[in-house]
């Protein structure tokens, strides 16, 4: 279950807090996203969000400096949120410039349908890594297979 704490530091990252007990167990330069990704994890353990998880979800897809969170984030909205959310969210993480990222935004797309996902996979055909590109041009055989 999140709580509202949890919810205000997907809002605020300055509100994460060095925990004293972690000393040592995880380095400074990962406290940020280990709380980041256990407050996601516990949102997607519900199996449903509210509009407040969503919204700070999209606000950790949007502003966070861990690519892992913005994957993370990206997932459990397309996990758990409206096709709206998911539509949005998608958009957002297709001017990610994370492989990762775009790899999960990729592999979301392509659960929408073909009228949504083809333009934004057109983007991707001719993209640097080899496996985004693949991808990409494999979204796009589908849509014209359904299109027939």
């Amino acid at each position: 279950m999140t709580v509202p704490k949890d919810i205000s530091m997907l809002f605020d990252f300055s509100l994460i807090e060095k925990d004293k007990r972690a000393k040592d167990v995880i380095p400074t330069y990962l406290e940020r996203q280990t709380v980041l990704r256990g407050i996601i994890h516990n949102i997607q353990e519900q199996k449903r969000a509210s509009l407040n998880e969503i919204a700070g979800l999209m606000r950790c897809l949007s502003f966070s400096d861990e690519e892992n969170v913005r994957a993370d984030a990206l997932a459990a909205i397309c996990n758990l949120g409206e096709k709206r959310d998911k539509e949005i969210a998608i958009t957002i993480a297709s001017f990610d410039e994370n492989e990762d990222v775009l790899s999960v935004m990729l592999e979301e797309a392509n659960n929408l349908e073909s009228n949504f996902f083809k333009p934004i996979a057109q983007r991707f055909v001719s993209y640097e890594s080899g496996f985004i590109s693949d991808y990409a041009k494999g979204m796009i055989s589908r849509s014209v297979e359904e299109n027939r």
